[in-house]
């Protein structure tokens, strides 16, 4: 028996059949499983955020900076609280699925679904709880907020399950329209509410719960037979389901420290406007989230249903489809940094420019927090993410001290600079301790080479060429196209090649 049949049986889960093996034999080769799914979220994802911004120019006019600095505090401990009611049960969710037969994966499914419904429903009965007793204002929560909260919690979990439930069934397509229909009920919403209802942070809130649940009805919905009956697992089957996600339940709170805690900082020490517009530059800053997220959703079920059909030759086309989506995610962080102050420029309201500046930092702390989920391969494929809760709980403190000095400093540039530093010791510290328990074959040399290119041309172009934004864009796009060919000949050249192709194919 190999190690993987030894770590899938201490779950008391069945291992693949030979079956199961052909199969996963005559599947897509894994680059194409990864990236051309994650192509197509991200394309979905980015007609979303561009819908976004073309509705910018209206709600930031009729909102103003303070409803946006109300959504970003909301937001922000929302994310907080559905992470916590997670348990990290959709990280084990995600990776037990693939360990069992179709019976067993049924089971690990309702098992799932009842743990995150449960956990839920109390948090946000909690929520509810303080709102209403006035404790939640005594936690420096607004009392406006906390509704805001409830609504956000369980919309985003029910999203979480729904979206990791297609997920695992390769359901690209699907959930790629989803996202778009979402994205377009949300903006439409957004506009609507803010003109003919009220002029606040609700508006946002709402806009967005109703696209979201409008994006589950399309990519299927909330499985109601997943809650009515019992999984069916023992006691300790659950609890060896349990405690592959456990780690992230604990490493929970140390993500929202660096990735939300950054507008209370600047909430208590700065000033709303100043959080309003620093909250409105993330929006765009984040952009690099769009692949990010897609590589995310589409990584560890293709990883893992590779890792458990063929464990022998997993560290070598994993590692080099690693190091295409390392290079892929840094040209991504170039297109921000280079675009994202004129975009505000060129769409929100002159209260909002101040915020350009903040744009590559912001970005920067993006592309660390997509690079921490694929260094974090090798730990866990092995089902072991503890050394990944240690380098969280170092990365929470180190930001947690770093905001507290640079944002009373420097105001909301030193919560920038705090995220990307963070992001950037975690996954750092994460890759160092997944390559020891299963070692990728990385192009060390050929990735330092195009990690130094894009940095050195990525400042280059962070500042505006041009008083008009959009000859600013027409001037740096050149140069980003020509920065990023090079980045993909040194890493990934028959890529390019075949993109040069098909781009002449379609010309003629």
């Amino acid at each position: 028996m190999t190690r993987s049949e030894d770590e899938g049986a201490s779950l008391g889960l069945q291992q693949p059949s030979s079956d199961d093996r052909d199969v996963a034999a005559l599947s897509p080769s894994l680059s194409k499983s990864v990236i051309g799914s994650a192509a197509l979220l991200t394309a979905s994802s980015g007609l979303t955020r561009l819908l976004s911004m073309l509705t910018a120019p209206i709600l930031t006019s009729v909102l103003g900076p303070s409803p946006y600095g109300v959504v970003a505090l909301a937001g922000t401990a929302t994310a907080l609280i559905t992470t916590l009611a997670l348990v990290g049960v959709e990280t084990s969710y995600t990776r037990a699925f693939f360990s069992g037969d179709p019976a067993r994966r049924t089971a690990v499914e309702r098992f799932c679904w009842r743990f995150v419904a449960s956990t839920t429903g109390l948090v946000s009965v909690l929520v509810g709880t303080g709102w209403l007793t006035g404790f939640s204002e005594m936690l420096g929560i607004p009392r406006e907020i906390a509704p805001m909260i409830i609504v956000g919690t369980l919309a985003a979990n029910a999203n979480m399950m729904v979206m990791t439930a297609a997920r695992l069934r390769s359901v690209w397509r699907r959930i790629a329209i989803s996202s778009a229909v979402s994205g377009i009920v949300t903006s439409a919403s957004a506009i609507a509410l803010a003109l003919w209802w009220r002029k606040d942070a609700w508006a946002l809130v709402l806009s967005a719960a109703i696209g979201g649940v409008v994006g589950m009805a399309v990519v299927g919905g909330v499985p109601l037979a997943n809650l009515a009956r019992p999984s069916g697992l023992t006691r300790q089957q659950r609890w060896a389901i349990f405690q592959i996600g456990l780690p992230v339940a604990l490493t929970a709170p140390m993500y929202w420290v660096l990735s939300s805690s950054d507008r209370w900082f600047i909430g208590l020490l700065q000033d709303e406007h100043s959080l309003g517009v620093y909250s409105f530059a993330y929006n765009v800053g984040n952009f690099g989230a769009l692949l990010n997220v897609a590589v995310t959703q589409t990584w560890l079920p293709e990883t893992a249903r590779f890792y458990e059909a063929d464990p022998g030759s997993a560290p070598a086309a994993i590692g080099n489809l690693w190091a295409r989506t390392f290079v892929l995610m840094a040209i991504v962080w170039l297109g921000v940094s280079a675009s994202g102050g004129d975009v505000i420029r060129l769409l929100a309201a002159p209260e909002f420019h101040a915020g350009a500046v903040y744009v590559p930092w912001m970005a920067g702390g993006i592309f660390f927090y997509g690079l921490y989920h694929i260094a974090n391969t090798g730990l866990m494929l092995r089902n072991n993410l503890r050394p990944a809760a240690a380098w969280w709980l170092f990365g929470g403190a180190l930001s947690l001290v770093m905001n507290s000095v640079l944002v009373r400093r420097i105001g909301p540039m030193g919560a920038a600079i705090t995220a990307t530093v963070s992001f950037a010791v975690i996954a750092a510290g994460v890759l160092w301790s997944s390559q020891k328990v299963l070692m990728l074959e990385l192009p060390r040399l050929r990735l330092a080479l195009v990690s130094g290119l894009l940095l050195v041309v990525g400042l280059c172009l962070a500042r505006p060429w041009h008083e008009s934004a959009l000859l600013s864009l027409a001037l740096k796009f050149p140069v980003g196209v020509i920065a990023a060919a090079v980045a993909l000949w040194i890493t990934a050249p028959a890529w390019l090649l075949h993109t040069v192709t098909q781009i002449t194919r379609r010309k003629r």
